[in-house]
């Protein structure tokens, strides 16, 4: 019992670390937020052997750098959502399924709304629905690898003590 409250703890500082670091993210004005991931695909162009200072590759250039900001979204919001399963598991939720989705989005809408108070930065249904998308992915990957957990344990037990009747 003492072991599970440890785990339910440190799950709930988890979720909270990985919503500050989302927060953090999204605090950055959007020169800062830009540079950031037109960095990372000005290395991945250069590293595949495309100029970037080449103006036709421009609109190559910057369709990357969209496709960057919004899986960083989505992968952000995915970890979130599973974080969140695993915490409302330990937590003791008997529907740990649905409530972390919604808490997904909650924080994803909350997130866009701080966004407007950033220097250059706003709020965007879109990118609310990509972040709400990544927290369904997530906390679905995550159920479903907690439920086959549990089914292969209750297999081992129900096993085990079948076995035991048989040796009585």
């Amino acid at each position: 019992m003492k072991n599970k409250k440890v785990f339910f703890f440190i799950s709930c500082l988890l979720c909270l670390t990985w919503m500050i670091v989302i927060f953090v993210f999204s605090s950055q004005p959007v020169v800062e937020s830009a540079a950031l991931s037109g960095g990372i695909v000005k290395e991945i162009l250069i590293f595949i052997g495309i100029d970037v200072d080449n103006p036709d590759n421009e609109m190559l250039v910057h369709f990357l750098d969209q496709c960057i900001r919004k899986m960083a979204h989505f992968s952000e919001y995915a970890v979130l959502g599973a974080l969140l399963v695993n915490t409302f598991r330990l937590g003791g939720c008997i529907y740990f399924y649905i409530p972390p989705i919604l808490c997904g989005m909650v924080y994803a809408i909350s997130d866009e709304v701080h966004q407007i108070f950033v220097d250059g930065r706003g709020a965007a249904v879109t990118d609310v629905m990509i972040d709400s998308g990544g927290a369904a992915i997530g906390a679905s990957i995550a159920y479903v690898v907690i439920m086959r957990a549990i089914k292969k344990r209750l297999k081992k037990i129900t096993a085990s003590s079948k076995e035991k009747k048989r040796q009585t």
